[in-house]
């Protein structure tokens, strides 16, 4: 029904484009299965709002992502999909200086652009909704995205892709429920909440392992990113986001209670480590995402943990084996565990990188 309704709110702007020859039919088609639930209700989509945001944002110069080469100049390696909005739908110069003004006026993370654009109404409209408070300050963005929508070929272009959406959404459904639902496992609480399973907005336009967790409503929405294969989403990641969501200001509000935390950061940010530039509060999140997302997906708990290390998370592989030893037990809750005991019992002044963290293990 999601599917439905966003193709049909595209529909009038693909009239024009119905008429052309010169488009190929396959690009024009509606494809029904850009959207599909689990059976546990779990949702993935490919939402045309983000298509749009990111198909503007990769014409105005959004290059993040891996190097093609790095020597003399970099030369970042974009996917097939990136490169293609670009060709087709490159922001027109005197809309990219309009862009760019606002974007001077409001320099806020891409994270409260992702949050305000999923409040607006489907396209090509981009009709105003609720923005939390993060992107409030953002009104008035909708109207750059809905002209650009309107006067590029930026409609024709996700409808190209759609084929490619569908077979990264239909080829990761299984997977990511199963991750998702191991993750409602382990976050689940004494008190019996039960929230609502998350949509996962699949973004082939953003950088690979990118992502962000949102709460809409009573809700989760996680945008993610593809994982390395450049073809499918980041499954990993969009645990990790939904650990965020569902527990980290939990998390940050016991930080104080564990010892040697402020001492161990420093040591991350002596290393120049992407997570020495966190809070304390926000370190211990950040690391209790990793330890969630290597104990949801077992399969990738080696990798997972290997890329806690490398972030400077030090301290993931103490957690997850928290969580993984309380997971065992019918009458424990992990979550539970780890806040009212687990925290408090970590002392990391003698923690550093590796598997064997611990001097003397």
């Amino acid at each position: 029904m999601r599917a439905l309704v966003i193709f049909l709110s595209v529909l009038p702007a693909l009239a024009p484009i119905l008429a052309s020859p010169s488009v190929a039919r396959a690009e024009i088609q509606p494809d029904w299965y850009s959207s599909l639930v689990s059976d546990r209700g779990l949702e993935i989509d490919a939402d045309v709002r983000l298509f749009t945001l990111f198909a503007a944002l990769n014409s105005l110069g959004y290059d993040d992502g891996p190097l093609a080469r790095k020597d003399p100049i970099p030369r970042p390696a974009l996917s097939a999909a990136r490169l293609l909005v670009r060709t087709r739908a490159p922001v027109p110069p005197a809309l990219a200086a309009r862009f760019q003004a606002f974007f001077d006026a409001h320099p806020a993370p891409l994270r409260a652009y992702v949050a305000f654009v999923t409040s607006l109404g489907a396209p090509p409209e981009f009709a105003p909704g609720s923005p939390p408070a993060e992107a409030a300050s953002l009104k008035g963005f909708e109207a750059l995205l809905a002209e650009y929508y309107r006067t590029t070929g930026v409609a024709a272009a996700h409808a190209e892709l759609l084929p490619q959406y569908r077979t990264a959404i239909a080829g990761s459904l299984t997977s990511m429920d199963a991750a998702f639902a191991s993750a409602d496992r382990l976050l689940a609480s004494a008190r019996g909440e039960q929230p609502a399973p998350p949509v996962i907005a699949l973004d082939l336009l953003a950088a690979p392992g990118s992502g962000y967790g949102l709460r809409q409503g009573g809700g989760t929405l996680i945008s993610v990113g593809p994982g390395p294969s450049g073809d499918r989403p980041d499954v990993e990641r969009a645990i990790e986001l939904y650990a965020q969501v569902r527990a980290g200001a939990m998390i940050e509000e016991r930080a104080a209670a564990v010892r040697g935390l402020p001492d161990l950061l420093a040591k991350v940010r002596r290393a120049h480590l992407a997570a020495g530039d966190l809070a304390p509060g926000e370190y211990l999140s950040s690391c209790f995402s990793f330890a969630l997302a290597a104990s949801a997906i077992p399969e990738e708990r080696a990798a997972e943990l290997d890329r806690a290390d490398a972030n400077g998370c030090w301290i993931s592989r103490d957690l997850e084996k928290v969580l993984s030893e309380t997971a065992s037990s019918p009458s424990a809750s992990p979550l539970d565990a780890l806040l009212t005991e687990g925290l408090s019992a970590l002392d990391l002044r003698r923690v550093g990188p590796g598997p064997d963290q611990a001097e003397g293990r």
